[in-house]
């Protein structure tokens, strides 16, 4: 009887042993990740145990990733469309139609890498279907002053997802001309990198007027050198390329962008019915009021208009002059200035001068800035 058990147990265990072999080649033969179930699946991978892996949306693993060898290399990452470039400045301007040739040369603002520059135009006659410079963008609105005009063009570089280290306003028949073209023979490139070097909160070149005789380029300088003598300012100015300014025309003007944050725009446009020039005047005496100082123009590069259209002109009055002093400090100037003793002193200037401040202000005495180019 004993033996008889002990042959049962080997033909048992025997039996056993042919299943579990017939089991195991069939697990070799069959998919594992199908026979297991993904979620319950244990693999090694090397040295490292990766058990639950995270799941998407087809139910498979996610792929581990393993060290990278000369057999295993990561896939390349999808390429993504090119961004556009930061710019330092964005140059706006009012125009009839297209921008200007003269301003599309490479030596002014036609080249966005030259230049480092957008460029964004509105045009106020016709609209301009110019597609050949893709850094220029064009606006249309036949309705527009000289004031309202630039408050468009401000409000859309605001609302740009691309911001810029200086906002520049100009007219379109402007011309940067150098007093010395052999020290500098590209005044548009000299007066970038002054911004950059310097960063003034305002900065505007020399403005000229053409139809005054006696060499117009340095006629706003000698006007600007006699109130510095009757004031008894240093006269080692003439030497120094910004010197800081009350005046600065509307013809070409450069805002650093923290200028514009502190609130320097818009231009006024409520006594555009009776002068253009106007709106400038308000930012003027707010530039001097929340910048003095940092308001300044360039002594070797000079800027010239080239045309003279029609359009309202007045000289300021000293009674609207001081209604713009009192409009700005009571509505537009923010809270952080309004406690400046600096910031007091200059309105008492402004109330005490009117419209003299202009050639009497203390400003005009402040150091000059001396910036290589």
């Amino acid at each position: 009887i004993i033996e008889w058990k002990h042959r049962i147990m080997k033909n048992r265990i025997r039996s056993t042993s042919a299943v579990l072999c017939l089991v195991v080649l069939v697990l070799l033969c069959l998919n594992l990740k199908t026979w297991l179930g993904t979620p319950l699946r244990i693999r090694l991978l090397g040295t490292i145990r990766v058990e639950d892996e995270p799941m998407d949306q087809r139910g498979e693993a996610l792929a581990v990733q393993q060290p990278v060898t000369t057999e295993t290399r990561p896939r390349p990452k999808p390429s993504r469309p090119k961004q556009r470039a930061e710019r330092k400045f964005v140059y706006m301007m009012s125009t009839e139609q297209c921008l200007p040739d003269h301003l599309a040369s490479s030596e002014a603002i036609g080249n966005a890498t030259a230049c480092d520059c957008e460029v964004m135009v509105l045009s106020y006659k016709r609209p301009c279907n110019d597609t050949s410079l893709r850094h220029v963008e064009y606006l249309y609105d036949p309705s527009t002053s000289a004031g309202s005009g630039r408050n468009m063009l401000y409000e859309a570089a605001m609302a740009r997802d691309q911001r810029f280290l200086y906002y520049i306003i100009m007219d379109d028949d402007i011309k940067l001309e150098a007093k010395d073209k052999l020290k500098i023979p590209n005044p548009w490139r000299a007066f970038e990198r002054s911004l950059l070097l310097y960063e003034p909160a305002i900065a505007a070149p020399t403005w000229t007027d053409p139809e005054v005789p006696n060499d117009p380029r340095v006629w706003f300088l000698r006007v600007l050198y006699s109130y510095r003598r009757k004031l008894g300012c240093e006269l080692s100015a003439r030497s120094s390329d910004f010197i800081p300014v009350v005046h600065f025309d509307a013809a070409f003007d450069a805002f650093h962008r923290d200028s514009l944050r502190a609130g320097i725009l818009p231009y006024s446009t409520e006594y555009d019915d009776v002068s253009w020039w106007f709106s400038q005047r308000k930012v003027q005496i707010k530039a001097e009021i929340m910048f003095r100082g940092r308001v300044v123009t360039h002594t070797s590069i000079t800027c010239v208009n080239a045309k003279h259209r029609w359009y309202p002109k007045a000289v300021i009055s000293n009674k609207i002059l001081l209604s713009m002093v009192d409009e700005i400090e009571e509505r537009e100037l923010p809270e952080r200035y309004k406690e400046s003793t600096s910031v007091i002193s200059v309105l008492q200037e402004w109330k005490e001068h009117g419209t003299s401040h202009y050639h009497k202000s203390s400003t005009l005495c402040l150091k000059p800035l001396n910036i290589a180019l």
